[in-house]
């Protein structure tokens, strides 16, 4: 049995379910009518007995149990792991107002997948940064330059405010908020 469960992990786990969803039916239908609920028994590796007491045992068989295919003997492909880093820099160019932080995001979501502006802590902390020129806007959370109120972020280009930048050194700056800057983007690539 458990050498089944060992290859067959999904469809024990849902075989389980449905044998506990089963026995609490009848357990509320043997309640309902008198009578007293025993419990499961497993018989095979699909078909489910529930005695109930003063009444006929009901045999139960589970369908469409194959939820995993049956293993081949072959090793799975290994999964390659990713860790969540600074992944490039927006070729789109946006000013201080861009609808809020979201809007920062969705310039990097639609160039690099499920992406997100950078955090200081996020790019800073990858180990091999993308190369870029001159000024990218970052999320900071240690800088007071957010394009608008520390409410409402990223959603005023006032030529007197200013926004959080990071430069190709790793130095945290600011940019004039009505000056277009590319965002520095981060999202899961490959650890290597």
């Amino acid at each position: 049995m458990l050498e089944y469960i060992r290859h067959n992990p999904i469809t024990a786990i849902v075989q389980l379910l449905a044998a506990i969803a089963l026995s609490f039916i009848i357990a509320n239908a043997a309640g309902a009518h008198g009578h007293r609920w025993a419990g499961v028994q497993q018989h095979n590796a699909g078909t489910h007995q529930v005695e109930v007491i003063n009444a006929a045992p009901l045999q139960v068989e589970v369908i469409n149990q194959a939820i995993a295919p049956e293993p081949t003997g072959e090793a799975p492909a290994p999964v390659a792991q990713q860790v969540f880093q600074f992944v490039g820099v927006s070729t789109e160019t946006i000013t201080g107002d861009a609808g809020g932080i979201f809007g920062l995001s969705d310039v990097c979501a639609a160039e690099f997948g499920q992406a997100k502006i950078c955090t200081e802590l996020e790019a800073l902390s990858t180990i091999a940064p993308p190369d870029f020129v001159g000024h990218v806007w970052i999320d900071s959370t240690t800088s007071t330059s957010y394009c608008g109120t520390m409410s409402d972020p990223w959603t005023d280009d006032g030529s007197s405010l200013r926004g959080s930048t990071i430069m190709p050194t790793g130095k945290a700056s600011s940019m004039m908020c009505d000056t277009p800057q590319p965002v520095a983007c981060c999202g899961w690539a490959p650890l290597n």
